[in-house]
């Protein structure tokens, strides 16, 4: 077996190990793969995170401790800040050593990423679009009209809404280009 598929095979693994024992703590119910993501690069001199789908992430200067003990391959989901007026609107929640830090995104998703996602169609009369892989997302009433501003080939960061809305979505659906989110869930 060449060291590619078993690199693959092993992100698989410990994406699953770690989505399980996320389950068990009772701390993220997603079982969309896209949604949590491997760190691929962490570059503390700049404040940078690198996701396994090409994404880039500054990390707040005040969090930078903390993130000097996360680890390449380590398990991350993204979930929306909740505190509102921050100029940090994310939280990267690594699974893998039970932290967490403020983050804002830099640069979407790449072209080849493990887990890039992208705007395959979107619906605004039905508030719905669907991704890449064929999975179609539901979003929530009152954000249907960020999906206006949505295009095909648009790319897609998904993260997890960790219970911080109202209306039981599970996902965040990040759009780099239009940099926004919408919250819904998948059919």
């Amino acid at each position: 077996m060449n060291t590619i598929w078993k690199s693959v095979i092993s992100i698989f693994v410990a994406i699953f190990s770690v989505v399980s024992i996320g389950l068990a703590q009772g701390n993220y119910t997603s079982l969309y793969e896209a949604s949590h993501h491997l760190i691929f690069v962490i570059t503390i001199s700049n404040n940078i995170i690198e996701l396994d789908d090409g994404s880039e992430w500054r990390i707040q200067s005040s969090d930078i401790e903390k993130a000097k003990e996360w680890d390449a391959d380590d398990v991350v989901v993204v979930t929306p800040s909740s505190q509102s007026g921050q100029s940090f609107d994310y939280v990267m929640d690594n699974l893998t050593v039970n932290d967490k830090a403020q983050v804002t995104l830099l640069d979407g998703p790449k072209m080849g990423g493990l887990y890039a996602r992208f705007v395959l169609e979107v619906d605004v009369d039905n508030g719905e679009f669907v991704l890449d892989d064929g999975v179609r997302c539901d979003v929530f009433a009152m954000d249907i009209d960020f999906l206006e501003s949505w295009c095909e080939g648009d790319p897609i960061i998904v993260g997890v809404s960790a219970g911080s809305f109202v209306g039981g979505e599970q996902y965040i659906f990040i759009n780099s280009n239009t940099e926004n989110y919408v919250r819904g869930d998948i059919e």
